[in-house]
């Protein structure tokens, strides 16, 4: 098959268009990705994570994340997201922990659940934002936690200690880089259709003739 100026279009576009899409892929992957998320035991004393990195340097949040398994409002009282007897009544908050981020051996951060009161909510779990940190992708780190009271009446939320990206500034560069991947993914199939398009105007289809 000769190669024409069409089927080189088509795959400069599809090249282009896959590129691109592959790279916002992956950066998009590396942004959200979680680097840490284990279960947690919200008992009095010390709590060390295991060691993990980040895919990205930037701000990170540490949270504790707790599932729907307690009913909201009983359960931001327990957090220290609602307070007052008309809210919570006799229900006082019993999360309180600080943290402290080790990396090889040395402090990096530190902080606790009475220097940020924050949270995010979704329909499946609730994540009690308890510090923030600047990251450098590849550096090990772990999260030193010392649960100062009794929180285990949370248990049945099933509570995780999480490390996540703050994207929080992030969106508009996010809603740019959905935007773009999916250009490139029409680029992608639009290269794709042109050189079909130029194959099927290469072949030439015989003529059959009726009879006279």
């Amino acid at each position: 098959m000769r190669v024409t100026r069409t089927h080189r279009i088509g795959a400069v576009l599809f090249v282009a268009g896959a590129s691109i899409s592959l790279m916002i892929f992956l950066w998009s992957e590396a942004m959200n990705a979680v680097p840490l998320s284990i279960p947690v035991v919200l008992s009095p004393g010390q709590f060390e994570s295991p060691k993990f990195a980040t895919r990205m340097s930037g701000p990170y949040r540490i949270n504790i994340v707790f599932d729907s398994n307690i009913p909201s409002v009983e359960l931001n009282c327990f957090i220290g997201m609602e307070k007052g007897p008309q809210r919570c009544g006799n229900e006082a908050a019993i999360l309180n922990v600080k943290w402290q981020l080790m990396s090889d051996g040395q402090s990096v951060a530190t902080g606790s659940s009475a220097d940020l009161v924050g949270a995010s909510y979704s329909y499946h779990k609730t994540q009690r934002h308890i510090g923030t940190f600047d990251s450098h992708r590849g550096q090990g780190y772990t999260v030193d936690l010392n649960i100062l009271e009794d929180g285990t009446r949370l248990s049945e939320a099933h509570p995780r200690l999480e490390v996540e990206p703050n994207l929080f500034g992030y969106e508009g560069w996010l809603l740019l880089a959905g935007l773009t991947f999916y250009v490139g993914l029409l680029g992608a199939v639009g290269g794709v259709v042109v050189v079909f398009v130029g194959v099927f105007r290469g072949k030439q289809f015989p003529v059959s003739r009726g009879s006279e």
